[in-house]
């Protein structure tokens, strides 16, 4: 039992968390940090459709630009880095390049000082389109939170593979 805890102490992220309950919890957590290290975000998002940028927003983060990509985009660095330039964000957090036949795609954590792409491939069960959407805005605003304490960005779980 005392591993198990020590595996899921810091993980605040599980399969069907977001199907039972509201996903508010997480964003605020990511919303007390960025204003406790007075820091700015900027959230990029494709297939999680806003869901990311509405809970930062409902949940009183300093968020400067929430935009929908419909798009690929192939150069990641630069277009993060003007994203931080033009709107003057410390963080830039998108989940972008989702490839819906395989379930991969890129989750991105930008600052002037470093660019932290990882492609990650979702090997969890088929869900709605809204839990679907709900799942990549909790993967993205863990992340997050990861970063802005210092952990690796991607805690442990089974329904995740990082993709080199």
């Amino acid at each position: 039992m005392g591993e198990i805890k020590i595996i899921v102490s810091d993980n605040l992220l599980f399969e069907g968390r977001f199907a039972q309950q509201s996903g508010f919890g997480l964003a605020r957590v990511v919303s007390e940090l960025l204003h406790e290290k007075n820091l700015t975000v900027a959230v990029i998002e494709q297939q999680s459709a806003g869901v990311i940028g509405h809970l930062l927003f409902e949940s009183d983060a300093p968020i400067v630009k929430s935009e929908v990509s419909p798009l690929l985009i192939d150069d990641l660095k630069s277009i993060f880095l003007q994203i931080l330039t033009k709107n003057r964000a410390d963080i830039a957090l998108g989940i972008v390049n989702f490839k819906e036949k395989n379930s991969q795609f890129t989750l991105i954590i930008a600052t002037a000082n470093q660019i932290l792409p990882i492609n990650l491939k979702y090997t969890g069960r088929k869900q709605t389109r809204k839990i679907e959407q709900q799942t990549l805005a909790a993967i993205a605003l863990d992340a997050l939170r990861r970063y802005l304490l210092n952990k690796t960005l991607i805690g442990p779980n089974t329904w995740l593979e990082i993709i080199d």
